[in-house]
């Protein structure tokens, strides 16, 4: 796994073609995160694997990262959580998906079959450590979107997806 070299630059633009296998972002927003992973930048540079950890652990700024690499021909791979200074951490790994780089149907390859924040973590077992981090998650979630839909009287179309999955105690 090593050497793992590190680059500071402008998003994407300080690599070439060949010289990142895999990519990692972390610390920032998911909505940054976006900006700098702009389907035509990684085509450019030729990676095959992404790992993400945003900041903001809100269903839809997640829901807008996944939708937006998973249409983009990136498949979500794995997830972990971690709960660390008051804050969820979401991290996940998503691989180029083959089926969609042959064909370069990004958009409709995926079509209805997008994954949400946390589809590989609902396969969990209560004997693994991040059932209950995950857990505690789905419930703070709930009850955040819970209080919006009563103050606002309705959710954001992601929220909204969320809450459909997610909403109802299990």
């Amino acid at each position: 796994i090593l050497p793992v070299e590190f680059r500071v630059g402008d998003g994407l633009s300080v690599l070439e073609k060949g010289e990142a296998e895999i990519v990692a972002i972390a610390g920032m927003g998911a909505h940054s995160m976006i900006n700098i992973l702009q389907d035509d930048k990684l085509r450019r540079i030729g990676t095959s694997r992404l790992l993400v950890q945003p900041t903001n652990s809100r269903p839809r700024n997640l829901i807008s990262l996944y939708d937006n690499l998973q249409r983009n021909g990136w498949a979500l791979r794995e997830e972990h959580i971690k709960f660390i200074s008051r804050r969820w951490y979401i991290s996940a790994a998503f691989d180029r998906d083959p089926a969609a780089v042959e064909t370069e149907s990004y958009n409709t390859h995926v079509g209805d079959s997008l994954e949400m924040p946390g589809d590989k973590l609902r396969i969990l077992t209560v004997d693994n450590p991040m059932y209950k981090e995950y857990m505690r998650y789905i419930d703070h979630h709930r009850h955040w979107l819970e209080r919006d839909m009563t103050i606002k009287g309705a959710l954001e179309e992601q929220d909204m997806r969320w809450f459909d999955v997610y909403g109802d105690p299990q």
